[in-house]
């Protein structure tokens, strides 16, 4: 009998898994240390499930954005203004350079604008960016927000980088959206990858195998990963992975990491199931799990 995905100890716990056609949009959490929570992306249908856990304990919220469509990044504004009314602290949203001022025009535009409390000018979120060179970048400040063709300038400093926050992964999601992120964490001695939105698993594929195999800089010896992959079923498939089409790639490479885990998200069919109990029949193990959502209330 197949372990359940909340069973299986994975890291990642989920708002929603199926893709942006449903009402249960892919948005993940986790809480990296006791004070600190992490979210992945943030649609507004599943604002009001993320709304409980911002708890009186926490001293920061972090959001890491894959790119700006709206089942991703609808929820983030409202996230914003709520962190800030019950923590008094800014909502910091981190993605890849390329968003960081897409993000600044979007959110700022639509409302999050500065406000002013007792009488002092406030922000309600901060947006940071990492380039592929491994250097964040934020906006100088509020006051030249508007200056769209201000530059971003380095300032590092002001995002305290945690300990467990590897890098961003770039990756493409569609022709008319360039600059679509995952991301890397090192949360309880694991390799976490996690794609976003791909049309693409190469890179993601190349990070769970570095980790999970190979040793370099950042994992000194091989530890046990795992791949948050986004995989739909069904033809015509062209801003998404298709699971028909990574199959095999997938089966050759778990076949070589036997430290490196699965789970399946952002699909469309939960149909899915059923490829991933004959995936792990031929792999002769069952390492292969469709991520499925809880409820944290």
């Amino acid at each position: 009998m197949s372990v359940p995905y909340k069973d299986a100890g994975f890291e990642l716990k989920f708002l929603g898994t199926m893709n942006g056609s449903s009402s249960l949009h892919t948005n993940a959490y986790f809480y990296p240390e006791k004070d600190v929570l992490a979210f992945i992306d943030l649609s507004l249908l599943n604002y009001e499930k993320a709304s409980y856990l911002i708890t009186p304990n926490l001293k920061r919220v972090i959001l890491f954005l894959t790119h700006l469509h709206d089942d991703h990044a609808s929820g983030v504004l409202s996230l914003a203004f709520l962190v800030r009314e019950k923590l008094g602290v800014l909502l910091e949203v981190m993605t890849g350079s390329y968003f960081t001022q897409g993000a600044f025009q979007v959110f700022y535009e639509t409302g999050g604008k500065p406000i002013f409390k007792n009488g002092e000018l406030s922000e309600v979120l901060r947006i940071y960016g990492q380039t592929f060179d491994g250097r964040i970048l934020t906006r100088p400040s509020l006051e030249s927000a508007f200056l769209v063709e201000q530059e971003l300038i380095l300032e590092s400093q002001q995002f305290k980088v945690p300990s467990w926050f590897v890098k961003t992964v770039p990756t493409v999601h569609s022709p008319r959206l360039s600059g679509a992120v995952g991301f890397v964490f090192m949360l309880n001695g694991k390799a976490i990858v996690y794609s976003g939105d791909t049309n693409t698993a190469d890179p993601f594929f190349s990070k769970a195998e570095n980790y999970a195999i190979e040793t370099g800089d950042e994992a000194p010896l091989p530890v046990p990963t795992e791949l948050y992959l986004e995989a739909q079923t069904g033809a015509n498939i062209t801003m998404h992975l298709s699971f028909d089409k990574i199959r095999s790639e997938l089966l050759a490479l778990m076949r070589r990491a036997p430290l490196l885990r699965v789970a399946l998200m952002h699909y469309n069919d939960y149909g899915i199931t059923h490829e991933v109990t004959e995936f792990n029949r031929e792999l002769g193990e069952e390492r292969l799990f469709v991520a499925l959502q809880e409820s944290p209330v």
